[in-house]
């Protein structure tokens, strides 16, 4: 089975897409039933898109993510999603074959709208555009087409330079029986094409034998700089864009062990995997694991690797004592063997979890579905971490497996976390522990206080816009900062920060008691031609006021923003 696994960007985007294919309701994950509701109609130019599926999936990304739901369009292209409680989402339709503007502050395909709670929005209205074509052959160094093979695309600038793309499915485009692939549905632009692999290329191999290409770019080039760009235009067809790739190079084998430091003894029965290291061999980028387990040896074999730079380690998905050193090899044009990943007893840290400011026996309850997490900060190269800790039903914790050095606790956000909890800060014996805890090789910490608040506060508002009209490079984000506070505003990002919906509307959940900043930020992702660098300008202040916030209780706000200065 051939298994691609992407980097983190990609990694988020597939992830959607699958949730999307299973979605479920809203209403059905809410106790209380939600009466909020969104409609509108969507449309090919003038012409109703019937039949269309309309998706709406929450723009949060902290605790509690609600799954997406969806509708489709009647035969005169409306639509009407029910049951959609009080949040933040992003609606689009999906129409694989056709498509809109993005307006997302993220740069996704579709709108951002905020509901308070069963609220009626209607008139969320899409126009559909014929999605640009670009479609060639694939052919290996005798001119035999070449089957199944992924076809990556690169979306550039006009200096031939990247843009953020991260809404492109590697795996749906491929070539068929006769070598030929068609690239469907792109937002009009410029793209560069290619066939193979590249060992920085950001993708890793789980599980794949057979022959590796390198990675080629139409006209035949292994150079990026020297790819052709080709111009995708709405409703267009770009053809004859064909790769000739160069004979496939074989895959090869990694082989070793799975050493205690300490005893100097193989360990049996532990997961493993591995991932690509970037140039600088610094850190580990994409990386993966399958379900094999070293055996009575402790013996791991890691098959299917093409030329590259790679890191072995061990998979601990769940709290372990020890920590393992990522075993650092190189393949050239042959197996690699006699690997040794050293697993070294870890440091842990203990101590309370406490909640400040409230006594509430429902709210402390509901401290025990938290989970905490530890990274440590090294300047060496470290295996993924993917632990965490529950706060136990007293309060208790205990981090374990921990590598020596700073380590800095937060929240680990999960689908089952509840709302409105913040970290306010980290102590031990009464010193702040915001930078990290120290802790050396084996080192057990204790005494260490997580101290929480929890909140119930909201803050809704409403930008308005003078002096000009939105464009479509523009975008606001809006963050609540409590005063007097340096650490995070709350356990999730999302209700710390929210994007303004195109209606420009926003709302700040689960905020704690007490006085804050609201800062309305003017944030760009696509820059004007000719304005370095590509991608997304640093955000800048367009709008402040401050606000006192109360458990239970709801405040409104106006922003007013002057597009006309654009500093």
């Amino acid at each position: 089975m051939r298994v691609l696994l992407p980097s983190a960007a990609l990694a988020v985007t597939l992830a959607t897409f699958v949730a999307i294919s299973s979605s479920t309701s809203l209403a059905q994950e809410s106790k209380k039933e939600p009466a909020g509701s969104v409609s509108g109609r969507v449309t090919f130019g003038d012409k109703p898109a019937p039949r269309a599926v309309v998706m709406l999936t929450t723009s949060e990304r902290g605790p509690q993510r609600t799954p997406p739901v969806k509708a489709s369009t009647d035969e005169d292209g409306r639509y009407r999603l029910t049951g959609v409680p009080a949040g933040s989402y992003t609606i689009a339709p999906f129409t694989p074959a056709f498509v809109l503007t993005a307006e997302t502050s993220y740069a996704q395909p579709g709108k951002s709208i905020t509901l308070s709670e069963g609220e009626e929005v209607d008139g969320i209205d899409f126009s559909l555009t014929r999605g640009g074509v670009i479609t060639g052959r694939v052919t290996d160094a005798d001119g035999r087409p070449l089957i199944e093979q992924y076809v990556n695309i690169i979306r550039v600038d006009e200096r031939g330079q990247r843009l953020p793309s991260s809404y492109f499915n590697p795996f749906r485009f491929g070539t068929d029986d006769r070598g030929v692939y068609r690239l469907y549905g792109l937002a009009p632009g410029r793209y560069k094409v290619s066939v193979g692999d590249s060992p920085d290329g950001g993708m890793v191999r789980i599980g794949f034998g057979g022959g590796v290409y390198t990675r080629t770019f139409h006209p035949d080039v292994a150079d990026e700089s020297k790819a052709a760009v080709i111009e995708a235009r709405a409703g267009s067809e770009a053809t004859n864009v064909d790769i000739k790739l160069g004979r496939a190079s074989n895959t090869y084998v990694a082989t070793g062990r799975v050493l205690d430091v300490d005893s100097g003894k193989p360990l049996s029965n532990l997961q493993y995997g591995h991932g690509s290291l970037n140039r600088e061999q610094t850190s580990i980028g994409a990386y993966g694991w399958t379900n094999n387990r070293t055996n009575d040896k402790g013996e791991f074999r890691i098959e299917g690797l093409g030329p590259g730079r790679y890191a072995a380690f061990v998979v601990a998905t769940e709290q372990v004592d020890f920590y393992s050193e990522p075993a650092v090899f190189e393949v050239y044009d042959s197996d690699v063997t006699g690997l040794e990943i050293k697993v070294r007893r870890g440091s842990s840290i203990s101590g309370l979890a406490v909640l400040e400011g409230s006594e509430d026996g429902d709210v402390l309850a509901k401290m025990s579905q938290l989970e905490l997490t530890a990274f440590s900060q090294t300047e060496d190269l470290s295996a993924p971490s993917m632990t965490s800790a529950h706060i136990n039903p007293d309060g208790s914790f205990r981090i374990t497996g921990l590598r020596p050095g700073k380590a800095r606790i937060s929240f680990r956000y999960n689908p089952s976390s509840p709302k409105g909890f913040s970290l306010l800060r980290v102590e031990r014996e009464g010193v702040d522990q915001s930078d990290g805890i120290e802790t050396g090789p084996g080192e057990t910490v204790s005494g260490v206080r997580v101290v929480l608040g929890y909140g119930t506060g909201v803050v809704r508002g409403q930008v308005k816009f003078e002096g000009g009209q939105l464009t479509p490079d523009l975008h606001f984000r809006v963050f609540a900062r409590r005063l007097g506070s340096e650490g995070p505003t709350t356990a999730s990002t999302a209700t710390a920060s929210t994007t303004v919906d195109s209606r420009g509307r926003f709302s700040l959940q689960g905020l704690m008691p007490g006085d804050y900043e609201i800062v309305l930020n003017r944030m760009y992702f696509t820059p004007s031609p000719g304005a370095p660098p590509p991608g997304r300008v640093p955000p800048t202040t367009a709008a402040k006021q401050n606000v006192n916030v109360t458990n239970g209780t709801e405040i409104e706000v106006t922003l007013v923003v002057n597009l006309g200065a654009r500093n």
